[in-house]
């Protein structure tokens, strides 16, 4: 492999190409067989219905959560910096505690 080929890849099969054709309807029927084994599919089906039925709650609760976790992300962040933990500090409080509990042993 060549390193212009490296950066910068291959282009995008098409779907209708033959020669990637059957390698997507294979990757696709073995996408289908994992979503109906695990019940994502039907999980998906019934996130879509209640969506669809419900447009401004279902709006509300997705970007309500997704704004829930970046606040407490930047919350975690924020924390992180007023008391000055690094992960470093982190490991070292590990190593301590582990070191502690064996002399004590």
């Amino acid at each position: 492999m060549g390193f212009k080929k490296l950066f910068i890849g291959e282009a995008m099969p098409d779907r209708e190409d033959p020669k990637y054709q059957k390698l997507h309807e294979t990757m696709f029927r073995a996408g289908q067989r994992f979503a109906e084994a695990t019940g994502l599919c039907w999980l998906m089906r019934r996130i879509r219905v209640y969506g669809y039925k419900n447009r401004k709650t279902f709006l509300v609760i997705s970007f309500g959560t997704v704004l829930f976790f970046f606040v407490l992300h930047v919350g975690r962040m924020t924390m992180a910096a007023v008391h000055g933990f690094t992960p470093q500090d982190g490991v070292e409080h590990v190593d301590s505690m582990i070191h502690r509990e064996l002399r004590s042993n």
